[in-house]
């Protein structure tokens, strides 16, 4: 069984404000709020809906909060093997 995809921080970084994932045409295909990072329970399983998406390029957004109050914009890119 495949690990969810969820993001991955060090101490400095005490919560993800918001995480979606999206299909290349804009589609949003999972997306989470207050959640803490390390946490694989809270990440992306590569279903949308209880469907499974196909393999693919899929673009990542998160609003990361650090430790000192401020938030950063993040983003990248995750492809999904089936």
């Amino acid at each position: 069984m495949p690990l969810p995809f969820t993001l991955f921080a060090g101490a400095k970084v005490v919560r993800i404000n918001s995480f979606h994932v999206f299909e290349l045409r804009g589609k949003t295909v999972f997306q989470a709020a207050n959640i803490f990072p390390n946490q694989l329970s809270s990440g992306w399983d590569g279903n949308c809906g209880g469907k499974a998406m196909n393999s693919g390029v899929y673009v990542w957004m998160a609003a990361v909060e650090f430790a000192d109050g401020t938030t950063r914009q993040m983003n990248g890119e995750i492809t999904l093997i089936r």
